[in-house]
């Protein structure tokens, strides 16, 4: 039993360390929302099926405004702690695959 342990168990440590690095890199650390890297694919792959299916594609984009006063104001907690609601409220108002 030791043996197997000493024969797998560094290929499958390494196996859960690269799939951590791979959440870590696509996902936002503050907010955990998937990063640019990740919307701009998901956008090519978007724009592409719409074009061959003849469907239309719609974006949405949100600016918070004064969001630096809150930080210049509140300090940079407060404005994460915004930043994490605001994410965990897009979270719950979307589906997964959005």
């Amino acid at each position: 039993m030791i043996s197997l342990l000493e024969h797998y168990g560094p290929p499958l440590t390494n196996l859960r360390l690269r799939e951590t690095l791979k959440i870590q890199s696509i996902h936002d650390p503050l907010t955990g929302l998937l990063n640019r890297r990740v919307m701009q694919s998901a956008l090519n792959r978007e724009f592409s099926r719409a074009a061959r299916y003849g469907k239309p594609l719609s974006l949405i984009f949100i600016d918070l405004d004064d969001f630096k006063a809150v930080n210049d104001t509140y300090g940079h907690e407060c404005g994460d702690a915004m930043l994490q609601h605001v994410a965990d409220i897009l979270c719950k108002s979307s589906r997964g695959p959005d």
